[in-house]
């Protein structure tokens, strides 16, 4: 089922929403939002725009095609990973013009693919990853071959852990995690790490979880997911050090190790595990364990204080779940599925 948070409408489920939210934090009956009938509702009508589609150009033209795929808007130019057969996949770019659509760099010589990820922009810079030598690296591109350079090389490749993912600009700033050796020579295990395009100014924010395994497998790692940026600030889910609480928590930084602050333990014996952070106005919705043991939706305004329990919906992890990459921010709305 899909529920909808909507600000513009009144209401029961507003008012009884916002008082979750900006009232006492008691706990609302199940019975009170439990609807009559499961079941899947529609969703608004929605007019396509009248754009006619046309083909820009045929970057490769034997019949399994191009396979054009992560596009990614810098200023007016779109990049994006593509084959050509005779450069295997690269990274291309395009201004919506034949002439205007080309090869960025053939990072990979030859037939080879350097298949670049994680495609991001940081004002007017692109950020992405693929392979430099047999490491994974970070890239930076100003749209030139000759403007496209390694940021830093992260030891590991393949391993998964190793390369940079979760990339997500904040301001001027890249945050990305990953795992790696640290400016002191030591890896860290999976942390966060931010970037300003420069192999200096790419570092680890905070080691959230340090020491070694007691197992002997190596560095504790936190693992930081869910990065949403915010205002100024960059939330995302990690493991905390922290003995009382264990397990993931709700974090916020400004890029500083001193900065970088639990937000709520959720719970105040154990760990929530909040997943699926979402950002709608002026509030940070997610999924996470409730003290009586149900999954739950919850909201926070960026403190311990105002984050707060909005519904508890069931027992299981996925009672509360992002709707996949269909997910999105529509004039102030979220949606959100719920199994009820």
């Amino acid at each position: 089922m899909t529920i909808r948070l909507d600000r513009r409408r009144g209401g029961g489920a507003w008012r009884w929403l916002a008082g979750a939210l900006f009232g006492t934090r008691r706990r609302v009956s199940r019975r009170a939002v439990r609807p009559r009938r499961s079941g899947i509702e529609a969703l608004e009508t929605r007019l396509a725009l009248a754009v006619t589609p046309s083909l820009v150009l045929d970057i490769n033209t034997v019949p399994v095609g191009s396979d054009p795929a992560g596009f990614t808007l810098v200023g007016d130019v779109a990049y994006f990973a593509a084959t050509d057969g005779e450069h295997g996949r690269e990274l291309w770019r395009t201004d919506g013009t034949p002439d205007g659509t080309a090869l960025v760099a053939d990072i990979v010589p030859g037939s080879l693919s350097s298949n670049p990820q994680q495609l991001t922009a940081v004002g007017t810079t692109l950020f992405f990853v693929a392979p430099h030598g047999s490491d994974q690296a970070l890239w930076k591109t100003d749209g030139t071959a000759g403007g496209t350079v390694v940021v830093k090389d992260f030891w590991g490749a393949p391993e998964p852990d190793a390369a940079p993912r979760d990339l997500v600009a904040l301001g001027s700033t890249l945050f990305f995690v990953a795992d790696t050796v640290a400016d002191d020579g030591n890896s860290h295990g999976v942390e966060l790490w931010k970037s300003d395009g420069t192999t200096d100014g790419t570092k680890m924010v905070a080691d959230l979880l340090p020491g070694l395994d007691p197992w002997g497998l190596g560095p504790m790692s936190s693992r930081p997911t869910n990065l949403v940026p915010w205002g100024e600030r960059l939330y995302f889910v990690a493991s905390s050090s922290d003995d009382t609480h264990g397990g993931d928590v709700l974090f916020s930084t400004d890029g500083t190790a001193e900065g970088t602050v639990v937000v709520s333990t959720i719970n105040d014996a154990w760990s929530g595990f909040p997943r699926d952070l979402v950002l709608a106005g002026d509030r940070l919705f997610f999924s996470a364990w409730s003290p009586l043991g149900l999954r739950g939706l919850w909201a926070s305004d960026g403190t311990d204080a105002g984050t707060a329990l909005v519904a508890e919906v069931g027992a299981s992890e996925n009672a509360v779940r992002r709707s996949g990459e269909h997910t999105s921010e529509l004039q102030s709305r979220q949606y959100l599925v719920c199994r009820l």
